[in-house]
C-alpha cells in the first residue's frame, strides 16, 4: 500500500510542477486564481452552512465548466490552500458530480502518508503544497537559515517564509518537514 501511495504522491507533485512551468512561476506567492482561470475554472468564495467545509468542486451541467466554492470565512491563506488542493482533484481526480472537503481531510503530516485510507486527499494536499510552495524555491530560501539550536529564529524563519509564499504557518511548518533538504 505504501508503494501505491508513494507513486500517487509522486504524480501529484509531478503534476503540479507542469503546472508551475507552464506558468513559468519562478517566485512567491503563486497568484493560485489566476492559475485556475487559466485552467477555465471559476471560482466562487461563499458561506457554507459549516465552518467544517472548506471547499467544494463541481461541474455546472454535464459539459460546463468547473467551479470552486470556497470558505469565505476562513482565513485568505486557508483559501489559497483550498483552491490548490481543488485544482489538485481537478487535475488528478474525475470530477463529474461534486467533491467536498472539510476540515477534518485539509492538511496531513507525513506519517497520514501511510496511514489514511483516502488516498486522493492526501495526493490533493501535496499537489497543494507543491503548487503554492514550490519544493526548488523553498529548499533555496531555507539554505542556511535552519540552526535546530536557536527555536526564536526558527519560528521567525517559518513565519517569514509562510508570509512570502501566503500560506498559513501550519502549512509552511507541514511542508518544510516534508522535504528533504
Amino acid at each position: 500500500m505504501a508503494d501505491f501511495i508513494n507513486e500517487k504522491v509522486k504524480l501529484a507533485v509531478e503534476s503540479a510542477e507542469k503546472i508551475l512551468s507552464k506558468h513559468k512561476i519562478t517566485k512567491a506567492p503563486v497568484n493560485i486564481e489566476k492559475i485556475a482561470e487559466s485552467m477555465g475554472i471559476d471560482v466562487a468564495k461563499i458561506k457554507f452552512s459549516t465552518d467544517e467545509i472548506s471547499g467544494a468542486i463541481k461541474m455546472r451541467g454535464k459539459e460546463g465548466r468547473p467551479v470552486i466554492a470556497v470558505n469565505q470565512d476562513h482565513c485568505a491563506e486557508r483559501q489559497r490552500f483550498t483552491i490548490a488542493h481543488e485544482i489538485g482533484h481537478f487535475v488528478l481526480h474525475s470530477i463529474d458530480n461534486l467533491h467536498v472537503d472539510s476540515n477534518s481531510v485539509y492538511f496531513r503530516d507525513s506519517n497520514a502518508l501511510h496511514t489514511t485510507t483516502n488516498v486522493k486527499e492526501v495526493q490533493a494536499n501535496q499537489f497543494a503544497a507543491e503548487l503554492l510552495m514550490p519544493r526548488d524555491m523553498v529548499i533555496a530560501d531555507l539554505r542556511g537559515k535552519f540552526k535546530l539550536i536557536n527555536k526564536d529564529e526558527d519560528v521567525k524563519t517559518v513565519a517569514g517564509l509562510a508570509k512570502k509564499y501566503n500560506v498559513s504557518q501550519q502549512a509552511m511548518m507541514i511542508r518544510i518537514g516534508g522535504l528533504v533538504i
